[in-house]
């Protein structure tokens, strides 16, 4: 009776194996459905307009989420508690990480601040001018001139104080209306050399954004930040820049604006 006890045996656990790697293609299966659903939050978020670092990495961010969680649960319905144990440590090490990318996701949706106001973590006593906000983190410049990078869990954690008002910002925004000789691609990257070789603009963080297409104009809205005591002087700089560079490089000027606040 022992062969039949075994033969036995083996069938119910090639079974209970069979059950579960069929558990794990429906999970693999799910995570599938869910990051292709995730794809019209992604073109949501984009159809704002802003083409900053942290919008960039943000398809990078959420389909990497899914994927964690989808091995995730994978290994557990397949029983494989080892690798399990193991990846969860992987994870609580990482979980800094997870927290500051959910904050600055937070931040990007809620937008409690833009770059050029100057706000404060009220329990922490950190002061400073926005700069540059990425999913991880964001970096505020002090009132002594140093640079500070904040954990975006930090800011998500604590209350903050923004001080700014219109007047106080640092923040430049410009509308640029100019008919490009390529693609729109070529003349954002026209503007981003623009403010890189503007003194004075802080070239770290910035937005471009293309809010209007006509059949013979593309409008552009810049936003860059300054210290605010040069702010006027740097604006006028970067007008002339922009309008010169254009010219040198073919593309018709309808209107190079700074706005006001």
């Amino acid at each position: 009776m022992d062969w039949q006890e075994a033969i036995k045996a083996t069938h119910d656990s090639l079974a209970l194996l069979g059950w579960r790697a069929l558990g794990a293609v429906a999970v693999l299966f799910a995570g599938l459905v869910l990051a292709f659903a995730s794809r019209p939050l992604i073109a949501s978020l984009a159809r704002r307009g802003f083409r900053s670092k942290a919008y960039r990495a943000l398809p990078g961010i959420i389909w990497l989420a899914i994927a964690v969680l989808t091995l995730v649960l994978m290994l557990v319905v397949l029983g494989v508690a080892g690798p399990v144990i193991g990846f969860v440590v992987t994870i609580g090490v990482a979980l800094g990480l997870f927290t500051d990318s959910f904050g600055g996701l937070r931040i990007l949706v809620s937008r409690p601040f833009e770059i050029g106001d100057t706000i404060e973590i009220v329990d922490k006593k950190i002061e400073g001018m926005v700069v540059e906000t990425t999913l991880v983190g964001t970096r505020l410049w002090a009132r002594d001139g140093s640079q500070i990078l904040v954990p975006n869990g930090m800011l998500f954690n604590n209350p903050i104080r923004n001080h700014s008002s219109p007047r106080s910002r640092g923040l430049l925004t410009f509308e640029f209306i100019v008919k490009p000789k390529g693609e729109i691609t070529d003349l954002e990257k026209m503007v981003s050399a623009m403010i890189e070789s503007t003194a004075g603009l802080d070239n770290s963080g910035f937005e471009i954004s293309v809010t209007r297409i006509d059949p013979d104009a593309v409008t552009l809205k810049v936003r860059v930040a300054t210290a605010p005591e040069v702010r006027e002087r740097v604006a006028s700089d970067f007008l002339k820049t922009a309008n010169t560079q254009f010219e040198a490089s073919g593309v018709a000027v309808r209107s190079l604006a700074l706005l006001k606040r």
